[in-house]
């Protein structure tokens, strides 16, 4: 249920060499309840990075009297034009 063909990179979907832009391809029998049970998982593994890994960050160069600074990187969004 929470495999798409492609692989876990988001680029997976965009890049589609044969024009068959469908959307995240599932390798479940049941699509539609895969990507809601691939949202929760996507969710909950969000929640963790945050809280394990950045509140952790923060939290140590806070005691350290450092400044942080976190930039993701840009996702070329087709709907947004960037």
């Amino acid at each position: 249920m929470l495999f798409r063909r492609g692989g876990e990179s988001k680029y997976a979907e965009m890049i589609d060499l044969l024009g068959r832009n469908g959307g995240p391809l599932y390798l479940a029998p049941e699509p539609a309840r895969a990507e809601r049970i691939r949202e929760d998982y996507e969710d909950v593994r969000r929640t963790l990075f945050e809280e394990r890994f950045v509140g952790r960050l923060v939290r140590w160069a806070h005691a350290r009297n450092l400044e942080l600074r976190l930039q993701a990187h840009v996702v070329y969004d087709p709907d947004q034009g960037k």
